[in-house]
């Protein structure tokens, strides 16, 4: 593969090639259309004015016509206000620079245009080669992937803490019995349908942060961890967890109070994915905003997390496992948090014809962990 010409161009050329792959490449914007850019209404340091500004004044010189909304933040997917539902129902192509997007991702929603949310956090994440990968390389990888995941019948997911899980490879449906993947366009493409804890078993060592799964609005949102904690699992349902008696008793409160507030049972493990883009990073200390950290660092090969408590996708809690190896009847495809499955052959045949996928094969590691 071709070595990537990104770190010749010009900040300025950068932020083009990530517009353009998130307009054309991703939501395949065309002149004469109308795109709908959603951004958040209050100030806030979840993502910076630049980002999409840079991508409206691309998709202007393209020949569409931009139109801007700003919104405020909502408690759930329920609360999507009138005005932004027909904005969205009457555009070309919708994207989202703003928290409703992640949490309208399992939703349906009117209108015939496309729909994508952009995790482009700021104008350096627009620039790098977590956005300028192109997303068509993105797609093939992910085609590929769940061909084999589809293909299978047992997952195992080990990490070196201690991780042992095993479970049925079979993609995680929605309380309407439907796929329960993403009903919006990912740019960049970070992860996989989800597949099913319906009838998980072992051990998962939990460290670092419970997150929210970024549907509901709740406070506090996440619970830090002064020590890691063993969730024992049994079909899918916590049996029991293990670790220094506060931190046990921490995390059943915490569990307890998320499930009392939305009527949902705490011990259902719905399904889990992993990060299959080795060009996420986060420059940030976690701490300072669990969400946006949890919603980004989702498409790092380092991290699989599950979602918990509640059995409708995606749940209200996150758990992550961090570094895993794991494998699908006996097939590696992750290994100590590698995504080895891009060092197959077929692979880099695949991703041969996309000179600048070579960031791809540079993975970085700095996710706050």
């Amino acid at each position: 593969m071709a070595h990537s010409v990104e770190q010749h161009l010009t900040l300025e050329a950068r932020l083009d090639k990530g517009a353009k792959n998130l307009l054309v490449d991703c939501a395949d914007v065309r002149a004469g259309q109308e795109v709908l850019i959603v951004t958040e209404d209050e100030p806030n340091d979840y993502y910076d004015t630049r980002a999409p500004a840079h991508v409206a004044r691309v998709a202007t010189q393209m020949g569409t016509r931009v139109h801007a909304m700003r919104v405020p933040s909502i408690a759930g997917p329920e609360s999507v206000p009138s005005v932004l539902a027909a904005a969205i129902a009457a555009a070309d192509h919708t994207i989202f620079f703003s928290r409703i997007g992640d949490q309208l991702r399992f939703s349906s929603l009117d209108g015939a245009g496309t729909k994508t949310m952009c995790y482009a956090l700021d104008s350096d994440y627009l620039a790098s080669g977590f956005c300028t990968v192109p997303q068509a390389a993105m797609y093939e990888i992910l085609e590929a992937l769940e061909r084999v995941l589809a293909a299978a019948s047992e997952w195992r997911i080990t990490c070196p803490l201690g991780t042992d899980l095993r479970g049925s490879c079979e993609f995680a449906t929605s309380d309407a019995a439907r796929p329960a993947g993403f009903t919006l366009l990912n740019f960049p493409v970070g992860t996989f349908r989800p597949l099913s804890c319906k009838d998980m078993h072992g051990r998962a060592v939990v460290s670092h942060w419970l997150t929210p799964t970024g549907v509901h609005v709740y406070e506090p949102d996440h619970l830090a961890l002064d020590a890691t904690v063993t969730v024992v699992v049994e079909n899918g349902r916590v049996t029991r967890y293990e670790g220094a008696p506060e931190t046990v008793d921490r995390v059943r409160r915490h569990y307890d109070r998320v499930a009392a507030s939305f009527d949902i049972d705490p011990d259902v493990i719905q399904s889990w994915h992993a990060g299959i883009h080795p060009q996420t990073y986060y420059s940030r200390p976690p701490a300072e905003n669990l969400w946006r950290w949890a919603n980004l660092t989702f498409s790092s090969p380092r991290r699989v997390h599950f979602h918990t408590c509640g059995g409708g996708a995606p749940g209200e809690i996150s758990w992550s496992v961090f570094d895993a190896s794991i494998e699908v009847d006996s097939d590696r495809l992750w290994c100590d948090g590698r995504f080895e499955f891009l060092e197959r052959d077929d692979i880099r045949t695949r991703l041969h014809k996309y000179p600048d996928a070579a960031p791809l094969y540079e993975m970085r590691t700095d996710i706050g962990v």
